[in-house]
């Protein structure tokens, strides 16, 4: 299995998921569908979902412009919810970058990883 996923890195085949598309989410979802992967991005925030899947950018370091790139089938979409298809053990890696991108003193949030079920095989941390 290790060097199945290594083959699917290699070739651009691994699907990734990036769990949290605030400032450390997004960027790193962006960096991996320029790279060439299909990314799907998940959020709690309606208006974060929202605004990613129209191609609108409210990160200061990714311009509407680079997003409008990246946001494509085969590259990244983003979602709320882990149902209708978007719940997939054919996923790859997974980056959670939700506990970063609730900051100091929100401890109470419940990153959207903790909602989603460990279907994925292999995990990154950011």
């Amino acid at each position: 299995m290790q060097q199945d996923l290594i083959q699917k890195l290699q070739n651009r085949k691994a699907r990734l998921s990036v769990l949290g598309l605030g400032y450390v989410g997004l960027p790193l979802a962006v960096a991996y569908a320029k790279a060439g992967f299909e990314v799907v991005g998940f959020d709690l925030s309606a208006e974060k979902v929202d605004q990613i899947n129209r191609k609108r950018s409210y990160i200061i370091d990714i311009s509407d412009a680079e997003l409008a790139e990246t946001v494509k089938p085969g590259g990244l979409r983003a979602t709320r919810t882990s149902r209708a298809g978007e719940r997939r053990r054919g996923d790859h890696l997974r980056a959670d970058a939700a506990e970063q991108d609730a900051g100091p003193g929100h401890s109470d949030i419940s990153p959207p990883g903790r909602r989603l079920p460990g279907c994925i095989r292999a995990c990154l941390i950011c």
